[in-house]
């Protein structure tokens, strides 16, 4: 698809994501730590520390699911509705999504790999904890990536099928 369409819409999916995640982090945190509390000993446990946990992350997570709800009323929120119902309604193909599925799905597939072990690299390159934690999230990020596309192109296979319709085999096209 046309990256100049499509980029704006992942950077719209990234605003609502994180809105969304800040209520869900603080959720699973506070699960988390309350498990961690609840399985200390009593006399190590002081202070009402699990009070603090469900009273800290409970009151992030009142404040993530907040704005959340006041972004899903905004009108950035419902532009983002309409762009994707019109990305749906008729997708910007590039002439690569012309060309056959098998072979565009290698290249594809190599690209990503090496996306993957670049973001490993960074990972083994940095040394202070900060970098070090963000880059070990984009190489899980590049990893996933890489997951996706390769279950997505396991049915894809010389002579068999890859769509439902036509029976055209290798011969589909990678849109």
């Amino acid at each position: 698809m046309d990256r100049d369409v499509t980029d704006p819409l992942r950077a719209e999916l990234q605003w609502i994501a994180g809105l969304l995640g800040e209520a869900h982090d603080a959720e699973v945190m506070r699960q988390r730590l309350d498990q961690m509390a609840a399985a200390q000993p009593v006399e190590l446990v002081l202070g009402g520390v699990r009070a603090r946990i469900q009273h800290t992350l409970g009151n992030r997570y009142r404040e993530g699911l907040a704005a959340a709800v006041k972004a899903r009323e905004s009108a950035r929120y419902l532009d983002l509705l309409a762009a994707l119902d019109e990305l749906v309604a008729g997708p910007p193909w590039t002439p690569v999504a012309e060309e056959r599925v098998i072979d565009v799905l290698p290249h594809l597939l190599r690209r990503d790999w090496h996306r993957l072990r670049k973001a490993v690299a960074a990972v083994e390159a940095t040394a202070d904890q900060p970098t070090r934690d963000v880059a070990l999230h984009e190489s899980r990020k590049a990893a996933k990536r890489l997951r996706y596309a390769a279950e997505a192109a396991r049915p894809v296979r010389r002579g068999r099928h890859t769509r439902g319709e036509g029976g055209r085999g290798s011969t589909d096209t990678a849109r």
